[in-house]
């Protein structure tokens, strides 16, 4: 009774199996057809020497016998397929070789370089198109400005925005006047060259007397504070030598000698005090 119900169950098995293989077949076939197609394609690439050194065609799948596979069948043969038949124990260079590594790391570096650069260029671009607009926006708006009579505060304003923008365009020239644009850009930025020259030279003078105006002029005093850190100088060079005499008679301790109430703590700490004179110019 047993051996009747477990061969059922294992005919029953096969059954399903079978059937489950005869509806996956199509998928299976075209997997292969997908497979083969791509061994020929790698197989031509060989033959033209467009393919990487050393690339090996795997071998085709037979599609007679692919569902009755035998252990000898050359579906699971790796030709090509394993990376360790190539004397590197496995390990592909990009991993194991520091050369490739920082040849990757400088070729990665210089894509960015080279996107960076695009990026650059087309960003002059947009700068001067948009001082060439200013410009010209702010042309219109003196001209409107000078006709009424009666808009004075308005014309100053445009002549301190007009500055602005002259000297704004000097910074922007000199900041990238070794860039290429990404297209063909008229030479002018929309100021005419004495006033790009005047702003220059206004800006570098501006500069210079601002440097100059650190010193505000004030010498009430001066000197006195110098003559102050002298004497404090000397007030320690005498302190310490009075302490060095008393150190080498070999009596008492240099303050009994003179006469300084100094706590045990104090007197015996390794870091010097600062005299009284230097204490209240420093309060």
């Amino acid at each position: 009774m047993l051996t009747n119900s477990g061969s059922c169950a294992e005919k029953n098995l096969r059954t399903h199996t079978a059937s489950q293989v005869k509806r996956r077949e199509p998928g299976i076939l075209s997997l292969a057809r997908a497979y083969n197609k791509l061994c020929d394609e790698l197989a031509t690439l060989i033959r033209r020497r467009k393919a990487l050194p050393g690339a090996v065609a795997p071998t085709r799948i037979a599609k007679n016998g692919l569902f009755k596979v035998d252990v000898n069948d050359d579906i699971w043969k790796d030709v090509g397929l394993d990376d360790s038949e190539d004397g590197r124990d496995g390990i592909p260079l990009w991993l194991g070789s520091d050369k490739v590594r920082n040849g990757i790391r400088a070729r990665l570096e210089v894509d960015r370089c080279l996107e960076e650069e695009i990026c650059l260029s087309k960003e002059c671009c947009s700068m001067q198109e948009w001082m060439i607009e200013e410009w010209r926006v702010l042309n219109e708006a003196q001209s409107t400005a000078e006709v009424d009579g009666n808009a004075e505060d308005m014309v100053h304003q445009l002549m301190l925005h007009r500055e602005y923008l002259c000297s704004l365009c000097v910074t922007w020239q000199s900041a990238v006047g070794g860039i290429r644009c990404a297209k063909v850009m008229p030479e002018s930025w929309g100021p005419s060259e004495e006033e790009l020259v005047n702003a220059a030279v206004l800006k570098h003078t501006a500069s210079y007397d601002q440097e100059d105006s650190d010193d505000d002029g004030d010498y009430d005093g001066y000197g006195e504070l110098e003559e102050e850190e002298d004497d404090a100088e000397l007030l320690v060079a005498a302190e310490e030598s009075a302490l060095a005499d008393a150190y080498a008679q070999g009596g008492c301790t240099a303050t009994q000698q003179l006469g300084l109430e100094l706590g045990d703590e104090l007197s015996a700490s390794p870091v010097k005090t600062s005299s009284p004179r230097k204490r209240r110019r420093y309060d």
